[in-house]
């Protein structure tokens, strides 16, 4: 058991921890947390996580080609829009300063995962907020699962 890279699901009960509560409990010690409303699981799919099979989804395959062109690296962003650590990113995590310098280096592909379902699942994508970095041709570089602040954020994309 690796808690930094496994995923776990959490049940509770009614009389027991709110999900926000979990949520920055978790996060309080340092790690990512991506819940889902009614406990449900994540999406199931017969591979295992990262694994990547068929095509590329066209989505993926235009931002490569703005990549390419660009010279620069891609940033997958899985998220949903009841993903409260997802939707908290977007408000703090990727507005922030810090982050809005190590970001110009990156085309920014925003995926939700409930209306692109197919780009998930090529990914391999069990949990979110999931953060994927890709070098122009496509090659996964670098992955974080769960919430960052704005400086974890700004690490993650520099490379740290």
């Amino acid at each position: 058991m690796d808690l930094a890279r496994d995923l776990f699901t959490v049940r509770t009960t009614p009389d027991g921890p709110s999900e926000e509560e979990l949520v920055r409990a978790v996060e309080e010690l340092g790690y990512g947390a991506a819940a889902r409303p009614g406990g449900a699981p994540p999406p199931s799919t017969s591979e295992p996580p990262g694994t990547r099979s068929g095509p590329l989804p066209p989505l993926v395959r235009a931002a490569l080609a703005r990549a390419r062109a660009e010279h620069k690296l891609v940033l997958l962003d899985f998220s949903a829009k009841w993903c409260g650590p997802c939707q908290r990113m977007k408000k703090e995590s990727f507005p922030s300063p810090e982050v809005a310098t190590a970001i110009e280096r990156f085309v920014l592909l925003e995926v939700d995962t409930d209306e692109h379902p197919e780009v998930a699942q090529h990914f391999g994508v069990r949990g979110i907020p999931d953060l994927r970095i890709l070098d122009a041709d496509g090659r996964e570089l670098r992955r974080a699962i769960g919430f960052r602040s704005p400086a974890q954020l700004r690490d993650f994309l520099e490379g740290g």
